[in-house]
């Protein structure tokens, strides 16, 4: 019979942006798989229902956490198009659809479509944006024309002349809504930034080569080229350039791939950026950390596609990230998970997915992990995993040979490694072998069994093993350091003992075979 073995271990798709680490997020996806018409997932958007709308090349989409419910012109004619380029919810909570047509789309409260025309039914000019203002509701443009709904007893925009046309780049290839009611234009090697509610240009410079930009608060713009050599931090208020970012690497020390597309901003100082072909990029702007993340084929957890384009963080931390190949996939960044990891692959290739029987951290990055039959270093930031030698006094490799029952970093920073035949094997920092502890007369400890079940460090800095044969503790000398500390073994119990554990009054408690015995420590 063949056991499978599925690797649980507890993660979090919290990405930790005060320390600059990103932990792996876990994501949930959204694809043909589960119901969608089409897996090039163009936009995203919520509703103040909960509700999550997606745009595809074949239709609209909504998903209510279990049921997705399709939209297409064959079943409502007053869709102008299935191509849904653009999605957003106004402050009345309807639905704003922008397609490659001269009309826009609104679903009202009731989720009735309607069409709506944009300059009267002769204007057949492709609609090229609609913004979402807090003053002035949702705009319409072509080109640098301006359309609002003035009349919402009619489903007609109507034409505004607006000062704010003259600053507008003629040919602007990017806008973006920064907060509720800038937004910024970018073209013609300009970037403008239009105040709605006073119709003003707060902001206009020259800028060359920017594919996109983002808010990072009410007065600083990231704004960033395609290849990712240079990323600007742009104050409004002090009209330019603030500061210039170059050379970024990742955590794996490679510079950036793939070209940069859209992005989105998580806090104050922290964006994800899409890429095409690339996967994800998490940028933090204070200590320039950017961490990469691709799809993974053997981690269902993993983003499906690395070929993602739009990207979206709402209020509650739910991170959207659309593919044009995979669907949409999704996580939250505020609530913690427990994800899974069902492999480990080395530099050489090599994967192990198999049973875990121990696991301990060291740091915050590194997590060990006693396999079925081997001990693996996995840096969880990284995602990277290391199968390491333990070598025996003869030179025999334990790497695919031995079970590693137990796991303990010690205040030294020394792993103590406990197997199923040979003892504990202690590693120093370079995970050479320091010492090893068995029951055998060549060990430089002696302990009744080796059988290792549980390694524990008391308040004290003491060591306690629990073996298949009793309990020892591990008496540490005064003369201690990293590597000459010495011990003095002392048995504790005869039992079959599994667990350890110091309470708060400083008692040790042992589970054995027999029950629990607490022992108190003077």
């Amino acid at each position: 019979m063949r056991y499978f073995n599925i690797i649980f271990i507890i993660l979090s798709c919290l990405l930790t942006w005060e320390s600059g680490k990103t932990q792996i997020p876990s994501f949930y996806h959204l694809s043909t798989a589960e119901g969608l018409n089409d897996n090039n997932v163009i936009c995203v958007a919520t509703d103040k229902n909960g509700l999550v709308w997606l745009g595809t090349s074949e239709g609209l989409h909504s998903f209510d956490g279990n049921k997705i419910t399709h939209f297409d012109r064959h079943q409502y004619r007053q869709l102008a198009s299935n191509n849904i380029r653009w999605i957003d919810v106004d402050d009345g909570n309807r639905i704003w659809l922008r397609t490659q047509t001269p009309f826009i789309n609104m679903l009202d409260k009731k989720r009735k479509i309607h069409r709506l025309t944009v300059g009267g039914e002769k204007d057949q000019q492709e609609v090229t944006d609609v913004l979402n203002t807090k003053t002035r509701g949702i705009i319409v443009l072509k080109e640098t024309k301006h359309f609002v709904w003035k009349d919402t007893t009619k489903f007609v925009m109507d034409r505004i002349n607006w000062p704010v046309e003259k600053w507008i780049p003629k040919s602007y290839s990017l806008t973006k809504k920064l907060t509720d009611d800038r937004i910024l234009y970018y073209g013609s090697n300009r970037l403008v930034v239009i105040n709605y509610k006073t119709l003003k240009a707060e902001l206009d410079m020259p800028l060359n080569d920017i594919n996109y930009a983002v808010a990072l608060n009410d007065d600083e713009i990231l704004a960033y080229t395609v290849d990712g050599k240079q990323f600007y931090v742009i104050s409004i208020q002090n009209k330019g350039i603030i500061r210039t970012i170059k050379n970024l690497v990742d955590q794996y020390g490679k510079p950036i791939e793939g070209d940069l597309r859209k992005a989105a901003k998580i806090d104050h100082e922290n964006v994800v950026i899409t890429t095409r072909f690339s996967g994800l990029y998490f940028l933090n702007i204070r200590t320039l950390k950017l961490d990469h993340y691709t799809h993974d084929p053997l981690d269902p957890g993993s983003i499906g596609g690395n070929n993602t384009f739009n990207v979206m963080v709402d209020k509650y931390g739910y991170l959207f990230v659309t593919t044009q190949t995979s669907g949409l996939h999704y996580c939250n960044l505020l609530h913690g998970q427990v994800a899974m990891k069902p492999y480990f692959s080395d530099v050489n290739k090599q994967i192990f997915d198999g049973y875990i029987q121990a696991v301990t951290l060291q740091g915050d990055s590194i997590v060990w992990l006693g396999a079925q039959d081997r001990l693996i270093k996995w840096n969880r930031y990284r995602n990277e995993s290391q199968f390491v030698n333990i070598r025996l006094p003869d030179g025999q490799n334990l790497l695919g040979r031995e079970t590693i029952r137990s796991l303990k970093v010690d205040s030294y920073g020394r792993l103590w490694v406990g197997t199923t035949r040979f003892g504990i094997f202690v590693l120093d920092r370079s995970l050479n072998v320091s010492f090893n502890i068995s029951k055998e007369e060549s060990a430089r400890y002696h302990i009744p069994s080796n059988w290792i079940n549980q390694i524990y460090e008391d308040q004290a800095g003491n060591m306690w093993v629990a073996t298949a044969a009793g309990t020892v503790q591990m008496k540490a000398g005064k003369n201690r350091s990293n590597s000459n500390t010495s011990y003095e073994v002392v048995p504790i119990t005869n039992e079959s003992s599994w667990s350890l554990f110091q309470s708060q009054d400083n008692a040790m408690w042992i589970g054995t075979d027999k029950g629990a015995f607490s022992l108190m420590q003077h």
